[in-house]
């Protein structure tokens, strides 16, 4: 029996890369709404032309983001316990930032 679902995503060459913190939370938010969640705390923070960190803390565990826009590069983190599905998370940032070149890690944790 597993805990939870935990992905670690690899997004590269992101049409949508340089969004801001507030902008991310509020998708993010929303997505996790979408599929069930319950949102406790979010806080991001804007990097002075350096990309963002965006932290969204569940009752069912956590998001995040991290952007590198001059790279073109974010690294995500959705781990969520519980019936809950961590994949529409997922989901809804490919269509926010669509990568044209993205990797994937599903752990089931516990």
């Amino acid at each position: 029996m597993t805990q939870g679902k935990h992905i670690i995503a690899e997004l590269r060459d992101c049409a949508n890369s340089d969004l801001n913190g507030a902008f991310i939370t509020t998708i993010l938010e929303k997505a996790a709404l979408d599929a069930g969640m319950r949102v406790l705390n979010s806080h991001f923070h804007d990097f002075q032309g350096q990309g963002c960190t965006v932290l969204i803390m569940l009752a069912e565990s956590h998001i995040s983001a991290h952007t590198w826009p001059e790279k073109q590069y974010i690294a995500m983190d959705i781990f969520c316990c519980g019936d809950v599905d961590p994949k529409s998370i997922l989901d809804r940032a490919l269509e926010l930032f669509k990568p044209t070149n993205y990797e994937v890690l599903n752990v089931e944790r516990g």
